[in-house]
């Protein structure tokens, strides 16, 4: 869990934060504030809505408000990894967006709501401006913070996070359903005939659906659910759990099967996961 310390008691719509990644809490976090965070030091994996991707020192991370997400560090130590961020008000930012001088600023928050990330290569100036935050306040605050969106806003190395449909209107309440009805049944055989009917849909219709509402094949959502929840056994349970028995918990009937999404979805062999997060 990330435990945060303001920097400044002060109430305000930005605001200077330290973080905490430890594992005495692994439990997901979602907060009003949209958040720039980068990584001072450390390096684990975080899980951000249906997404899994490594985060290191040096790498810098936008998660937008409202969005489910847990970062999680390979070893527990003494020195939990850190991180500094700077937390906003979404409403309060979108306010002045709308005067024509930053309206690049307001399509780029618009591009990226749910949110990206900008690795290590890629961020080394941004301490700096993260600094230049740190003891401001009035309009000088407002002056970086804008200062700080602008240079990621000319960024060409951002790597989106892509959300799935939110549910406004019938058919993202369908496809809500269905995720839901994956995410309560992830541990047993679902085929598509199954979940087809919680859509209420013939198998090759609901196929169209949920390619077009989604991006992927219902497979690839599926693989990629279950691997997001097999990562979090072998962190938590790694240590009584064989990967046989983890494929099986997370609704894998094939360990070989298991193996070889782990290591398409993640870039590891569950083993090799398990070495790296493996709790000292």
């Amino acid at each position: 869990m990330i435990q945060f310390v303001p920097t400044d008691s002060k109430p305000r719509s930005i605001a200077l934060e330290s973080l905490y990644f430890t594992h005495q809490n692994q439990s997901t976090s979602v907060s009003t504030t949209a958040q720039f965070i980068y990584i001072v030091s450390g390096a684990g994996t975080l899980f951000i809505g249906n997404i899994i991707t490594p985060y290191q020192k040096g790498d810098l991370i936008f998660i937008g408000s409202n969005v489910h997400y847990v970062f999680i560090p390979p070893n527990e130590s003494d020195h939990p990894s850190e991180a500094i961020a700077v937390s906003f008000i979404p409403d309060y930012i979108k306010m002045l967006l709308d005067i024509p001088e930053l309206f690049e600023l307001k399509a780029f928050f618009k591009k990226y709501s749910f949110g990206f990330i900008l690795k290590k290569n890629q961020s080394t100036h941004f301490p700096l401006l993260f600094d230049q935050l740190n003891g401001t306040s009035g309009p000088d605050l407002l002056f970086k913070f804008f200062q700080l969106v602008s240079v990621l806003s000319n960024s060409e190395a951002l790597e989106q996070f892509q959300p799935f449909a939110s549910a406004q209107n019938n058919e993202n309440r369908r496809l809500e359903k269905v995720l839901a009805f994956v995410r309560q049944n992830i541990g047993k055989n679902i085929n598509l005939v199954t979940v087809a009917s919680v859509a209420n849909m013939t198998p090759n219709a609901f196929c169209r659906f949920f390619k077009q509402q989604c991006g992927c094949q219902f497979i690839t959502y599926l693989n990629t659910t279950r691997i997001t929840m097999a990562c979090k056994e072998i962190i938590s349970n790694g240590h009584v759990l064989s990967i046989s028995e983890t494929a099986y918990r997370v609704g894998f009937n094939s360990v070989t099967n298991f193996n070889r999404v782990f290591k398409i979805v993640t870039g590891l062999s569950p083993t090799e996961y398990l070495n790296e997060h493996r709790l000292k």
